[in-house]
Formats: structure tokens, sequence, C-alpha cells
């Protein structure tokens, strides 16, 4: 861990009657500060406590930031007490990942070659999240330039329900963080599924929202048209005033979406009933683990018992979209590192370095390809919501697997094939989507299922979202040891 001071004493351990609220949703801690039942100071105090107990075991930060976290908690306080609050989560400790520039702290981006590196200024997303009052706990763990493997000279963070198995890339320390409560929300970015993997794998709430809908202003890019940020929550409730926060038009960011920007927290007490759940019977029928194929049943049935009326029509995953995929995400990041990994001590991995050397070695044909594919794709989506809401997906093939099975099959060509297969559609096609907790799996994992909507309908997903979680009982929190004394 690249540590800032920490800003407490590891040895004396979390504040017990601060400490249960660790684990609660960042909106009711919220409203807690704003009755002045609770302090920011406090609560900042008890997760950098947290985060020296366990994060040496779990391993997600790659930075904390004590002294300022402690100094925002103190400012955000002091607002409080004099009637002003400037956001919805207002004192509320939040994190990062680690490719969002910060003024004063380093950003690394996954890489070693880089831990030293501290920005000029702040992302667009780091400023909104303190214009609005947030705390800023440090920065967050990923993988090497957001590609699949790790490659600082740590481990992969340790999954807190079971740390023998796959906590998801490449927003890893960003699952973990939100999941163990290190954070009570953080950001990722998903370009392939990196924030929904490691939703799924940690049990969290995972929004990839519209592609522009976000600033994507200083954030380190793997491909640009489909690089996605968006929130990493333990409610729904809590993307939604994430994403409210940091989500509009940046004219830094030309990219950015000039749609106007919803109050996605207005429409999250919709019923289910009446929802419109559109499902693909040869997908749910398909070549799914069994894990994920009972745990997607059971979703549905859910769905049917809340009144939501299901749509049976098709979604087009496919090998094409697949290779397209591979092809814009291959080129643009090869553009991206074409000068930085050349230079002398880049340090850059076997994996992402064989990624980045077959992406220059597409050409033109291969990228026009792959760009009529981007726009059948497009409106294939589209055509399968005609009639729809959201659309009901796996987030893999398989169940989350443990790091031996992952060491064995990392490469495998069907494995890889299984992981992109349900995400990789949408960050090609730019539709929004939201991954929840959908079931268990027998080794004690999570195993999470996505929705998908049209492009800018994060309040229609949200809200069916949310009209879910209030069947099942919203957020579960890993066992009380989160992973400690499991190695």
């Amino acid at each position: 861990m690249r540590s800032v001071d920490i800003g407490v004493d590891p040895s004396s351990g979390p504040d017990a009657s601060i400490e249960t609220l660790l684990d609660r949703p960042g909106h009711e801690v919220a409203g807690l500060l704003r009755a002045r039942q609770v302090t920011s100071l406090d609560l900042t105090r008890a997760a950098l406590a947290r985060i020296a107990a366990i994060d040496p075991i779990l391993e997600s930060y790659a930075l904390v930031a004590g002294e300022r976290a402690l100094a925002q908690a103190d400012a955000a306080d002091r607002d409080l007490a004099a009637g002003i609050v400037r956001g919805p989560l207002h004192g509320v400790p939040i994190a990062v990942k680690d490719l969002c520039d910060t003024a004063d702290l380093a950003t690394a981006a996954g890489f070693a070659a880089r831990a030293n590196h501290i920005p000029e200024q702040d992302s667009t997303v780091v400023r909104r999240l303190a214009e609005s009052g947030t705390v800023l706990l440090g920065k967050l763990r990923m993988t090497e330039g957001a590609f699949a493997v790790h490659n600082d000279g740590k481990r992969a963070p340790r999954n807190p329900w079971n740390p023998s198995y796959w906590s998801g890339h490449s927003s890893s320390g960003s699952g973990v963080a939100t999941a163990a409560g290190l954070a009570f929300a953080t950001i990722g970015s998903d370009t392939g599924g990196s924030i929904r993997y490691p939703a799924s794998a940690n049990g969290v709430v995972g929004l990839k929202p519209t592609w522009g809908r976000i600033s994507r202003f200083g954030v380190f890019p793997m491909a640009p048209s489909m690089d996605h940020l968006g929130p990493m929550t333990r409610t729904v409730r809590d993307a939604a005033l994430v994403l409210g926060i940091v989500a509009g038009a940046d004219a830094a960011d030309a990219s950015s979406a000039r749609q106007p920007i919803a109050d996605y927290a207005a429409g999250l007490d919709r019923p289910l009933a009446g929802a419109r759940i559109a499902i693909d019977r040869t997908i749910l029928d398909g070549p799914l683990d069994g894990e994920v194929a009972n745990t997607l049943a059971s979703v549905l049935a859910t769905f049917e018992a809340g009144g939501a009326q299901i749509v049976e029509t098709r979604f087009p995953v496919s090998q094409a979209a697949l290779d397209a995929w591979e092809t814009i995400c291959g080129v643009e990041a090869a553009l991206v590192h074409r000068e930085a990994r050349r230079r002398p001590g880049a340090g850059y991995g076997e994996a992402f370095n064989a990624f980045l050397e077959d992406g220059e070695s597409r050409g033109v044909g291969d990228l026009a390809a792959a760009m009529l594919t981007r726009n059948w794709l497009g409106a294939a989506i589209d055509a399968a919501l005609l009639n729809a809401d959201v659309f009901l997906l796996p987030v893999q093939r398989w169940s989350p697997p443990s790091l031996d099975d992952l060491q064995l099959r990392g490469a495998d060509v069907e494995f890889v094939s299984g992981l992109l297969w349900f995400t990789g559609p949408t960050d090609v096609s730019g539709h929004p989507s939201v991954v929840l907790p959908g079931g268990i799996s027998g080794a004690g994992v999570p195993i999470g299922f996505q929705l998908v909507a049209r492009h800018f309908d994060e309040a229609t997903l949200l809200g069916i979202g949310a009209a879910y979680e209030r069947e099942v009982g919203g957020f579960r929190a890993p066992s009380a040891d989160r992973g400690a004394g499991r190695r």
C-alpha cells in the first residue's frame, strides 16, 4: 500500500460505538450526519482504523490519505454545524479507483512505474465528489492499466467473503473496499466489465452508466470510446446519489454527454409490479455454470412474484460482438500506450504487453469491421428493449472462480470468452447496466446479475433495481471477520 499518514493509531482499533455504522448504506449514515447524531470525524477515524486493521490482509487500498481525509471530515462537520449541506452524501467517507487523478496524491493506474506520479489537478469526478462534501479516504487498487492482471508487485485484493476466491477485475479494490466496509461508496471504471465483475464477486451494487454520462477528464484511459466511470455501493439508492453527484456535461471532456441529469433517487420507490423485464431463453437455458443458472432462475422468480411482466426476446450476444470489443479495445489501448511502453523501465506485464501488441497488429479492415459491428450492436440492443424496460442478463457464464482455478484457466480462450460474453456488448454500445447481488455460490462467494436499459435511462434502471432490492432485503455484509485470518 502506497500510504500517506493514515491519521489514526492502528493499534487502537475502530471505536465500537461507531464501527457498526461502517457496514450501513451511505445514505443512512448521511442522514445521521445531518441530524448531528454522529460526526464525519468519528466516522472517518473509524473507517481509517478498520482499514489499518484488516486491509493489510484484503489489500484493497493503493494509498490511504489519512490526514487529508480527517481535514475534509473536520470541514464537513463545521459546514453541518453551520447548517450547510453540500450534497446528499455530505461528510460520508468514500474512495476512488487509482486511475482518477488527484492533485495532491499519486495516481498509478496499476503501474509500478507510475507509483510516484502526482497529477497537477483533480479529475472531474474527484472534484465533484469533493464539492459535494464527501470525504476521500484514499485510492483503490486496480489491475495494470485497467486490463486483467495486477502488476504492482503485490497480490490481487482478497475477496472479503472468501479470500481464496476471485475478487473481480479491474476495479478489484473498489469492490473489496465497498463490501468490507472500508468505504461507504467507491468509484470504478468499466471497459469490458470492470465495475460489474467485482460488484458481482463481492456482493455489491455496480453501476456502469451510459457512455459519456460521467466525465472522463483526468482519468487514465484504457480504450477511450468504451471507458465508463461509475459508482460501486451497497445499495441502489447510494448508487443513484453518487451518480447524481458526478454525472453531467464537462467542458474539459468534449465526449461527456449534454443530456439533462435526472433526479436518480426520485423514482426509487416505484413498485416492481408492472415493470417489463426482457429475457432471452437461449441465454438462460444456455451453457451457464449451474450456480449461475440457478441464481438467474431465482432472480427471475423474484421478479415474477413481485408482479413484473416478463418479455421474451433475443439479446445480441455473439462472437461478432466479442470480436468487435477485442479489436476496438486493443487498437485504442495500443494507441494510448504506444509511447509509454517503449520507454526504458516501463515495466509492462507480459499479459498486458501481449494485448497491446495484438492491438497494434490489427489493420484498418479489422477496425472498420468492428465499427460496423458496433453500429449493428447498438441498434440490436435498442430493438431488444423496444417492448421492455430492462433486460436481465448474467454477468458471466461461471460463478467466481477460486484463485487456483483462475491461475490455471486465466489464459484459456473459452474462459476469457465466458468472462466478456455478457459484459462486452454494452461497453461497445454504451448502454447502461447495473449489477445487483443475486445469490451465493457453494464456496460462499456472491453471484450477481445485471440489468441493461436504454441509453440515458439510468432512472428506470435504478428504479427497477431498487424495487428488486426491496423484495430480497437489501445489502448483506460479508462475515464478521471480513476475511481476516483466512489467507
